[in-house]
């Protein structure tokens, strides 16, 4: 008998403890931190400081990596499969980025589609400076988003908001912290647009840039007389002799105050195109050479602006 009640006990005990511990395993599940992916460097700084204290989003393109040719890896197609947010720059940035669907498990923004963002046309080559190799894939291009929208501080403050909004409704607990980080990161981002325009302020000169990624620091900035060689999309890596030539004919013609080049850009079409006599600056928009914390949106701004600079200042 005795062994019966103890059995009893210890079955009743059991039970209330199971409904104990049922509510706090339900309740760990829905804080689970968000799987936040973003496929740009510059985009995923912006989201570091929005979700500090609540989420760590992953990036999953290094800044040193060309995007328009990337191909994903079989990790990097298991960290979008499963995911919880997809922030995707949109068309013409990252050729995968098109062939990734929405499902029920995932949300998807593509930041070239959302309300707010201003978005440029893409540089569509010259017909002269076009070559048969590249004339179909100028044309599947024509009339194209220019996909570099971080570079305009307006854009950024506007992804800032939707992203916040975005985040709270899908993370009730923490969407004052979502709210209160989007605030605090504007008001920066307004003192840095006011500090870059400082710098930049009567830059002007004619200058010819390689791949056509600064379009929209130098629209935000009123920074005229770029003269673009390559379009965003552009493979410089298949052009041939006649193209080089034609490049080297261009530089020597003493009109632009400095080439503009990306690091990303290949070194061996570098060194086929520019000779030891071209005044080269170097503007990357994807910030390969900064430290990924949270000085990185400005302190790709800041670089930006210094490129310019450099390359129009007597």
């Amino acid at each position: 008998m005795k062994v019966l009640n103890s059995i009893a006990t210890f079955v009743v005990s059991a039970i209330a403890l199971l409904f104990l511990v049922l509510p706090f395993a339900a309740s760990s599940a829905q804080s689970a931190p968000l799987k936040i992916v973003s496929t740009a460097a510059p985009v995923h700084a912006l989201l570091v400081s929005l979700t500090h204290g609540a989420q760590k989003p992953q990036m999953l393109l290094a800044p040193n990596v060309l995007p328009h040719g990337a191909r994903l890896t079989p990790s990097q197609a298991r960290t979008l499969q499963n995911a919880d947010l997809l922030v995707f720059v949109g068309e013409n940035f990252a050729a995968f980025e098109s062939s990734i669907k929405q499902n029920e498990s995932n949300h998807i923004v593509r930041l070239t589609e959302i309300e707010g963002i201003t978005t440029l046309p893409l540089f569509e080559e010259h017909p002269e400076e076009k070559h048969e190799e590249h004339a179909e894939e100028e044309h599947r291009h024509a009339g194209s988003v220019d996909p570099h929208v971080w570079l305009d501080i307006e854009n950024a403050r506007a992804i800032v908001k939707l992203l916040a909004n975005l985040l709270a409704e899908r993370d009730k607990p923490n969407a004052a912290l979502y709210r209160t980080n989007a605030g605090k990161l504007d008001l920066a981002l307004r003192a840095l647009d006011r500090e870059v325009r400082a710098t930049v302020r009567g830059l002007s000169g004619h200058f010819l840039v390689l791949h056509d990624s600064t379009a929209y620091f130098a629209a935000r900035y009123g920074i005229r007389g770029k003269e673009s060689l390559y379009a965003a999309h552009h493979n410089a890596t298949r052009d041939g002799m006649r193209h080089t030539l034609r490049v080297h004919k261009k530089l020597r013609s003493g009109k632009y105050r400095c080439v503009v080049v990306q690091p990303q850009l290949p070194r061996k079409v570098r060194k086929r195109l520019l000779d030891s006599d071209t005044r080269v600056v170097v503007i990357d928009p994807l910030g390969a050479s900064l430290s990924q914390d949270e000085t990185f949106y400005a302190n790709l701004l800041r670089s930006v602006a210094e490129g310019f600079r450099q390359c129009l200042s007597l």
